[in-house]
């Protein structure tokens, strides 16, 4: 293990520790990886203005957390918005759709971070959390 100064592709330079050997260079071909892409604040600052641009709801928590939410997020919700559409083209019933529409909806407004963390292992995993929670509501 090493720490390593970077300099991100947004300009930024922050330490960052790399660990695992470096019999063949390793570490350095791992350090100079991050010089092509934003640091972790710019890309957490990107995400949240798509997912803001998006309509979703401002997330609360942590900086830390709010940050790591708002990728999660913003890679889920398009995924979701897509499979609607792919109901809607394979004949989903109207009331189909409206159940889907009520999650979607819920999801849009979801302002815990911690609740997109806990969920973020699979988009099925946090539709199926979402859908739990519509239901719990009397949908």
């Amino acid at each position: 293990m090493a720490q390593y100064e970077i300099t991100y592709r947004c300009g930024h330079t922050d330490m960052v520790q790399i660990y695992g050997t470096n019999t063949h260079g390793e570490r350095e071909r791992k350090a100079a990886s991050y010089g092509y892409r934003d640091c972790p604040a710019c890309q957490a600052a990107k995400a949240g203005q798509a997912n803001k641009d998006a309509g979703l709801a401002t997330l609360e928590g942590s900086d830390k957390q709010i940050a790591w939410a708002e990728e999660i997020r913003g890679k889920y919700m398009p995924r979701y918005a897509q499979e609607r559409q792919e109901w809607a083209d394979h004949g989903a019933t109207d009331e189909q759709l409206a159940k889907v529409d009520k999650v979607l909806a819920w999801l849009k407004g979801q302002t815990s971070a911690a609740w997109w963390i806990d969920n973020r292992f699979s988009s099925s995993t946090a539709l199926r959390a979402a859908t739990k929670a519509v239901d719990g509501q009397g949908a």
